[in-house]
C-alpha cells in the first residue's frame, strides 16, 4: 500500500536526477518523503501546514532532453472573515517520465547523397524535393560541380543544390 506522505518518481530510462524547485532530491527510481499536507487539499484553518509555492520537478539525464513539470496546483483557503490565502497541493503521488533522447547532429545531405539518389533511379523532381526538405552541406566549388555533371546529375538538380546552399 502507498504511503500518503511520499512522492514517487520513475523515469525511462532510470537513473535521472530529480530536482524539486531547483534542489536535487535524488535519482530515479525515487521515493521522496514530503508530508501528507502536500497532497491534502482539505485545509481546515489558516494555520494548517501547506505548500506556500508551486512545485516544479526537473528531470535530467545526460544524453536526454530535460523535463520541467509543474506538479502542483494552486488552491485558496478562505477564512471566516473572508481573507483568501493561496496554497499549493500536489494532486498525484506517482510520476513516471519518459525521457526523449537528444538526437545526434542531424544528417545533412551531401553531394555523395545526391549522386547515390540519382544512380538508384530517383527522378529530378523527387531529388529536388529532398534537397528543399533537408539540411544540406553541398560542395559547389567548380571541381565538385564538374564531378556532379560527370555523374549525370541534371542541371535542375544542381541548380536546386545551389539555391539551397545560398544563405540570404
Amino acid at each position: 500500500m502507498a504511503e500518503s506522505d511520499t512522492l514517487r518518481v520513475t523515469s525511462t530510462p532510470p537513473g535521472a536526477t530529480v530536482e524539486w524547485n531547483r534542489k536535487v532530491i535524488g535519482v530515479t527510481p525515487l521515493v521522496y518523503k514530503v508530508g501528507e499536507y502536500a497532497f491534502n487539499a482539505r485545509k481546515s484553518t489558516i494555520f494548517s501546514k501547506r505548500l506556500f509555492q508551486p512545485v516544479t520537478l526537473r528531470i535530467t539525464l545526460p544524453g536526454f532532453m530535460t523535463k520541467d513539470v509543474l506538479i502542483s496546483r494552486e488552491m485558496v483557503l478562505t477564512s471566516l472573515n473572508g481573507r483568501r490565502t493561496p496554497f499549493h497541493v500536489i494532486p498525484f503521488q506517482d510520476f513516471d517520465f519518459k525521457l526523449d533522447k537528444i538526437s545526434d547532429k542531424p544528417k545533412v545531405l551531401t553531394n555523395a547523397d545526391i549522386v547515390q539518389l540519382w544512380k538508384v533511379g530517383f527522378g529530378d523532381a523527387l531529388i529536388i524535393d529532398k534537397i528543399a526538405a533537408s539540411a544540406t552541406a553541398f560542395d559547389l566549388e567548380l571541381p565538385a560541380m564538374v564531378k556532379l555533371k560527370e555523374e549525370g546529375i541534371p542541371d535542375g538538380v544542381i541548380q536546386a543544390m545551389m539555391r539551397k546552399s545560398v544563405t540570404p
